[in-house]
């Protein structure tokens, strides 16, 4: 009893242990001039990474600058609670993702503008907030380009600007739990074990020890002799009797 119960408490910790793996997830890749940005969520949660981006415009001139982004979102329609509160911390465009639905679905979302509140109102520019969002059961890629586009109004001037990159990731996944392969092995043997104690069977053995049955015939040869023996072992071989008449004689050979 025992060793069951050491084994019982070996794989309980081992369960514990275990990570609850989530299969939905949100994956998002954006790169252009000065810009390298890569946010990644695996399981309920939500996320964001941020670079920035410097423009430097002449008089009268328009910038056209181009980036390439990369989103992939997955999710497997199972019922999924949301986990977590999440807003982007860009106060002028926050992101706060979807609304919850009760099931599992992941979104992501670009954000490429100024802050008005003290930007340079000479340079025009538009707000770039794209969002992508999965479908139910399906892992769905989005890639393409977008252009950033400026213009300085200015005819005399110089004008430079910096710009906040921001991708934001959001995920509500069902935990599943998916034990070690070790634990899922410890587990088998685990009810072999049990499942041999009760019926009260003993563990097979993986050698036989031979026995000789009765009456056999023996001869001096099944004797090892030692240091001390006479050099003549079938002169002080025991004697063996038996019940039973002798049929033929056979010197140095006794028939049990």
């Amino acid at each position: 009893m025992q060793l069951i119960r050491n084994a019982v408490l070996c794989v309980c910790a081992m369960l514990l242990a275990g990570a609850a793996q989530a299969h939905a997830s949100a994956h998002l890749s954006f790169t252009g001039p000065d810009v390298d940005l890569h946010v990644d969520m695996n399981g309920s949660g939500a996320t964001q990474g941020e670079s920035l981006f410097f423009v430097a415009i002449d008089p009268g001139q328009t910038i056209d600058e181009q980036f390439s982004y990369t989103v992939t979102l997955s999710d497997e329609a199972l019922p999924a609670e949301r986990t977590w509160s999440f807003c982007t911390l860009v106060v002028f465009h926050s992101d706060c993702g979807p609304e919850a639905t009760g099931g599992e679905q992941a979104a992501a979302s670009i954000l490429i503008a100024r802050d008005m509140r003290s930007a340079d109102g000479r340079i025009q520019d538009r707000v770039i907030f794209d969002h992508f969002y999965s479908v139910p059961g399906t892992t769905r890629t989005f890639s393409g380009t977008i252009d950033y586009i400026a213009t300085n109004t200015s005819d005399v001037e110089r004008l430079y600007e910096t710009l906040p990159v921001l991708g934001a990731v959001f995920v509500d996944a069902s935990a599943v739990f998916e034990p070690p392969p070790l634990v899922t092995s410890m587990l088998g043997l685990f009810a072999l074990v049990l499942s041999m104690r009760r019926s009260r069977s003993p563990i097979p053995a993986l050698v036989t020890r031979a026995t000789k049955p009765s009456g056999t015939v023996r001869s001096g040869a099944d004797f090892v002799l030692s240091p001390s023996s006479s050099p003549a072992p079938m002169a002080n071989a025991p004697i063996l009797t038996s019940s039973r008449s002798m049929r033929n004689s056979v010197p140095g050979v006794l028939l049990a």
